[in-house]
């Protein structure tokens, strides 16, 4: 049994919030706690730091995230499953994992990354065009035996995709 610091009556320990932080139960009972945070909300200074909070970045993230219909997630399901957003996420995903393996060179400029870009969606319109699968080949692999290469727009190649597989992580 617990004594509640505000009403003076004891409980049992369920009826107390937890606290991970420390690993010890709070001094109010749900109820006395529930109370205090109401009373809080009430005065001025809880109408202040609602207020200032309401104006803040992070309330307004939450409020865009909560608003998110059932139609906007199904259209943005939608978009995510469509050849578009599947090559956009395709050449998010690519530059994310060069950059992990530091094969993406930081005084690369935005022209140079447009050429990169254009480089995936070649290989996306000749994949839809021929319906022969296509993929940007790195003629020097990022992961080679002997040497590395770098994501740059004049190491890569659109070639078809069956050719890629055979040609591994090997320099032709």
């Amino acid at each position: 049994m617990k004594t509640c610091y505000k009403c003076k009556l004891s409980k049992p320990p369920q009826k107390f919030y937890f606290r991970k932080e420390t690993l010890k139960y709070r001094p109010l009972c749900i109820k006395c706690q529930l109370l205090k945070n109401m009373e809080y909300r009430k005065s001025q200074l809880g109408k202040n730091t609602y207020t200032e909070y309401k104006s803040s970045s992070a309330y307004k993230i939450k409020l865009f995230k909560a608003n998110k219909s059932p139609k906007k997630k199904l259209a943005l399901k939608r978009y995510a499953k469509s050849l578009n957003g599947r090559l956009k996420r395709n050449i998010n995903q690519t530059f994310r994992y060069c950059k992990q393996l530091k094969a993406m060179p930081k005084w690369l400029d935005n022209s140079q990354r447009e050429l990169i870009k254009m480089n995936y969606q070649l290989a996306h319109y000749l994949t839809e065009v021929t319906g022969i699968p296509h993929q940007v080949d790195h003629i020097y692999p990022l992961q080679g035996k002997n040497s590395s290469g770098l994501h740059v727009p004049w190491n890569l190649r659109v070639i078809p995709a069956h050719e890629n597989q055979i040609k591994k992580n090997n320099i032709i």
